[in-house]
């Protein structure tokens, strides 16, 4: 059935759809002429971006089923995240200097018991750069980078998208806990080795996944391996797949810290991208130093491991003698904090769960501090304290000393210049 059919090949779509199942088959599959935008899940609500490589899209099922279904579909061009929903303001992605380690990060890679052809199909970034791999025995076969000198603490990821095989595993080859299997055909994960940790997919659209994670205690050279599989319950390197099973591949990639940043290509030797650096956004004017409201929706892909922290704070100072803090500590728990030479208030025993958004905020005035997590009032503190140096400056650290940067997702951030009431702050942060 066709839903839309005046796409323009190469641009960006959001599309967001709610089914109701009249009857028939409950699966269907998005495709938009030439590719799969959602291959075969079940019939439910979605919300995904994809490049259009064909005029229409439409949906269908596998050939055999009949359905009829009832759509609330919106379909739009898509162009960019917005920090305010329709406000036209685009948003930042603010990383840390990372090297990718895989010396050749999308070709010239190693293969077992398979072929591969490189440039074969439309990668995530719009090219023709992705490889197709196809697997020529019937146990063992997979693409794997050179030797890379792992670190204690390891990330890893990859683009992988559905051919016709539905399990792969990935594994670092040093050691038997260092592995995952994924199904790229739904976009979830099987079982993983005992130091694997903070498994995440990411759809791109398209059919593409980007795959990542942690391999922790994993010092020590080895290669990052992908493996075709027919089980999602595959032992470590125990993979395998039936002779004429294919998919494609795209972008591999490993850093020496617990999270993934963005894919950085390299060709022949391992590539360094620079830290990302805003400075002199925001009037510290607007900002008030005696009561007000610091409130943030913020969201951590990845265990902490460390602090990470957003603050308000003194820009001549560079202590936490006058600041206002929020964020997660090393126990993956929420953080939040009034500090003054006189008294201070700290909170850190609320779960802040992996991959969701929260919203935070927290009121300084004098006698009425008040922390709300998702709409719940979670602490309290009425005794004194005074600023002694104004809030004039907003980092993302612990104070503007560059320590305890903040990573994770920020969807909005904002200063109020005056207190809000408890109801006022129970709206603003209720998920």
């Amino acid at each position: 059935m066709l839903l839309w059919s005046t796409l323009t090949i190469g641009k960006q779509y959001r599309i967001v759809g709610t089914p109701t199942i009249n009857s028939g088959n409950t699966n269907y599959s998005l495709y938009d002429g030439a590719s799969y935008v959602k291959n075969q899940v079940a019939a439910e609500g979605f919300d995904l971006t994809f490049t259009c490589n064909g005029a229409s899209v439409f949906f269908t099922n596998d050939g055999t089923q009949t359905f009829n279904i009832d759509w609330d579909l919106s379909i739009k061009e898509y162009l960019g995240q917005e920090v305010v929903p329709d406000s036209g303001c685009g948003s930042w992605l603010l990383e840390p200097q990372s090297t990718n380690l895989v010396v050749n990060s999308n070709d010239s890679f190693e293969i077992n018991s398979g072929n591969i052809l490189y440039n074969n199909a439309i990668s995530p970034d719009g090219t023709q750069n992705a490889y197709r791999f196809e697997s020529t025995g019937a146990s063992g076969a997979f693409v794997r980078t050179a030797n890379v000198a792992f670190s204690t603490t390891s990330s890893f990821s990859v683009f992988l998208k559905y051919g016709n095989n539905q399990w792969y595993q990935i594994i670092n080859s040093s050691a038997t806990g260092f592995y995952a299997n994924v199904d790229i055909q739904n976009g979830v994960f099987g079982t993983s080795g005992s130091q694997t940790e903070n498994l995440l997919i990411k759809d791109y659209g398209n059919g593409w996944y980007r795959v990542s994670g942690t391999f922790t205690n994993a010092s020590g050279n080895g290669t990052l391996r992908v493996y075709a599989s027919s089980s999602g319950s595959s032992s470590w390197a125990g993979a395998s797949a039936s002779i004429g099973s294919y998919n494609y591949g795209y972008g591999f990639q490993v850093e020496n810290q617990y999270y993934s940043t963005s894919y950085i290509p390299t060709n022949g030797a391992t590539n360094t991208r620079l830290q990302d650096i805003a400075n002199n956004s925001g009037n510290s004017s607007l900002i008030n130093s005696t009561e007000g409201v610091f409130y943030a929706e913020i969201k951590r892909d990845t265990s902490a491991n460390t602090f990470h922290l957003i603050s308000l704070n003194n820009a001549s100072s560079n202590s936490d003698a006058n600041s206002v803090t929020i964020g997660v500590n090393g126990s993956d728990l929420f953080f939040a904090r009034v500090k003054s030479p006189n008294g201070s208030f700290t909170s850190q025993g609320i779960p802040m769960s992996i991959g969701d958004f929260h919203k935070v905020a927290i009121r300084y005035e004098q006698g009425n501090i008040g922390l709300f997590i998702d709409g719940t009032k979670e602490g309290t503190f009425t005794g004194a304290w005074l600023f002694t140096l104004p809030l004039d400056n907003l980092s993302f650290d612990y104070n503007g000393n560059g320590s305890l940067n903040f990573f994770g997702k920020n969807k909005a951030l904002v200063v109020y210049k005056e207190a809000l009431t408890d109801a006022e702050l129970q709206e603003l942060t209720t998920i």
